[in-house]
């Protein structure tokens, strides 16, 4: 049941962040790469900064402060495969960018969910 508990209020603390992303997206030019790579690596970033803060203090109520540089790491981690995933959906399968960023978050929830617990269970 902690479990569930945690999953809820990892997702519910990863909205605000969630809400930031899609909105440095929105001005994301879809026919240029570097523009696509560079904005989307802005807004992945913002999101986790955003989320790093809510998840450390109201998720999982971590008090240390020496969490921020495996985060960081683990995000390095995440937006990699979040980017490839983005990439396939916009421009393989040629889906709209706020629909396939909601469905990377949504097929990345659990991996980012249990990435990140590991990184506060640790504490390092």
């Amino acid at each position: 049941m902690k479990i569930k508990n945690e999953a809820l209020r990892f997702g519910i603390g990863g909205i605000p962040g969630a809400i930031l992303n899609l909105s440095i997206i929105s001005f994301v030019p879809q026919n240029s790469m570097f523009f696509v790579v560079l904005l989307y690596t802005i807004a992945f970033f913002v999101r986790e900064i955003t989320s790093y803060f809510i998840h450390k203090n109201w998720t999982y109520k971590y008090k240390k402060n020496k969490t921020a540089l495996v985060y960081s790491y683990t995000t390095l981690y995440l937006l990699l495969l979040n980017t490839i995933a983005y990439l396939f959906f916009t421009k393989t399968l040629g889906m709209n960018k706020f629909l396939s960023q909601m469905t990377v978050n949504i097929l990345f929830f659990f991996i980012n969910f249990f990435e990140v617990k590991k990184v506060f269970k640790n504490g390092s």
